[in-house]
């Protein structure tokens, strides 16, 4: 039995806006102790094999690899600054797991208690952008630390590792690179569509990557419902990052979404749906403010689907 919208719902539900409260990173808030766990050796151009953690495996060598290397472990001691920066460090710290700088690829896959870092992703980026990512794929270790593989558990490993992404990526100061915005690379708008329209980032990643939650399995339950009351702890403490507009973000990235997924929906997306897939989560299904096109129909499927309950109140 598929319930695509009733956790999501709670997201909503339990923090809708994020609250006044202790300022982020950017903001210099003293979060020193929590990086204690997750401390990683300093680095030079070219650190010496002692400086190397044992976690860390660069399969190459020259220039390139060194760069890198040097790039990874930048973005390591970042995420290892914010607050999900212990837990994302078990699966390398206490649990085997290990990073493997390769010439392309940023994924974890099944069957590897690894996460490829390649080169081809990493050039270009600074640390504070690549971080983030590196938090997405972090959060992927621990999903399989906790026995989340499988198909069935695809959709809520990779809407849940979006938003653990977001937490860092706020608590950085919400960097994105300029050159990412404009096609949304790297998640550039959807994680500032996440600011104020969460319930819009979920779709339109559901949408365009053909993701569904399935909560057939007690294991995805549990780990959803927990990434959601983390999330809402985190944002009851946070104040939103500023600098561009979230409502227009929501806008490109569902209109993105819908143009990706079937080119022949007609019409374009209505500027009242991100509100629109808020109050739905947050109250359950209601009249809509006006005629949906098909793109907005496609939209509004991508969580909720056609037999899915209403989002507990």
């Amino acid at each position: 039995m598929r319930h695509s919208s009733i956790v999501l719902g709670a997201l909503l539900l339990a923090a809708p806006t994020f609250a006044e409260g202790p300022e982020s990173l950017r903001a210099g808030a003293d979060l020193s102790y929590q990086a204690v766990r997750f401390r990683l050796p300093s680095f030079r151009a070219r650190p010496s094999s002692a400086q190397q953690p044992s976690w860390l495996v660069v399969e190459g060598a020259g220039p390139g690899f060194e760069q890198g290397k040097a790039q990874l472990l930048a973005a390591l001691h970042l995420v290892g600054r914010t607050s999900d920066g212990p837990r994302l460090a078990e699966p390398l710290l206490e649990k085997g797991a290990r990073i493997v700088v390769r010439e392309s690829g940023m994924w974890v896959v099944d069957s590897d208690n690894e996460f490829t870092a390649g080169l081809d992703f990493m050039q270009g980026r600074r640390p504070e952008t690549l971080a983030p990512l590196v938090a997405h794929e972090l959060e992927h270790l621990v999903q399989r630390g906790r026995g989340l593989t499988g198909e069935g558990a695809r959709g809520a490993r990779e809407l849940g590792a979006f938003l653990v992404q977001c937490r860092p990526w706020a608590e950085l100061g919400a960097p994105v690179e300029e050159s990412d915005w404009a096609s949304n690379r790297s998640n550039s708008q959807d994680m500032w569509a996440w600011v104020d329209y969460p319930a819009s980032a979920m779709a339109a990643l559901a949408l365009r990557g053909g993701l569904e939650l399935d909560f057939s399995r007690k294991d995805v339950r549990a780990y959803w419902e927990g990434v959601l009351a983390e999330e809402a702890r985190w944002r009851a403490t946070r104040e939103p990052p500023k600098g561009r507009d979230s409502r227009s973000a929501a806008l490109f990235i569902l209109e993105q979404a819908a143009s990706f997924s079937d080119r022949t929906l007609s019409g374009k997306v209505s500027a009242w749906l991100p509100d629109a897939l808020e109050t739905a989560f947050r109250e359950g299904p209601g009249a809509l403010p006006g005629e949906p096109t098909e793109k907005d129909r496609a939209l509004l499927r991508a969580l909720s689907g056609p037999s899915a309950p209403s989002p507990s109140r």
